[in-house]
């Protein structure tokens, strides 16, 4: 039997319902996070994205909080507006959620604030990190890699 890159996903489909923590270094708005979201969604799992605001690549395991109240540039694709809240929700979906810091900082963020006043459980099943545009390949992946820092800094 031939695995495809997305056979995790639909085997991911044939279990009981999890709740799941999106994030990558790409940031909010990046296709490829999207369509694993869209993906989880249509097989049934309950999944969030919260995830940097603009692109992240390179920040590694570093957790660079927000430093102002509200973006001081648009967002990626300009999706959300200077002067918004440096956090926040895509203005389509509510799963969505854009964070002004690095990738672990998002990871952070998603445990501490927004799942538990605006998801429906404290504690996600599963931290997905990824995919990431780019190779992520090499001896030094965990100091470079905001996607890998997305991940190791979780602790489930």
């Amino acid at each position: 039997m031939r695995f495809s890159k997305f056979m995790p996903l639909a085997l991911a489909g044939s279990v009981q319902s999890l709740n799941i923590l999106l994030n990558n270094d790409d940031g909010f708005a990046s296709g490829n996070l999207r369509e694993v979201y869209r993906l989880l969604k249509a097989a049934g799992h309950n999944a969030w994205i919260v995830a940097p605001v603009i692109n992240q690549s390179g920040a590694g395991g570093s957790s660079n909080f927000a430093d102002t109240a509200n973006l001081t540039a648009p967002s990626q694709y300009g999706i959300i507006p200077a002067g918004a809240p440096s956090i926040g929700t895509d203005p389509h979906d509510s799963h969505i959620w854009y964070y002004n810091g690095t990738p672990a900082a998002c990871t952070f963020v998603a445990l501490d604030y927004v799942f538990p006043r605006y998801a429906d459980f404290k504690v996600p099943d599963l931290v997905l990190t990824g995919p990431n545009y780019g190779t992520n390949l090499g001896p030094f992946v965990w100091t470079l890699s905001g996607t890998a820092g997305a991940a190791y800094v979780s602790p489930y």
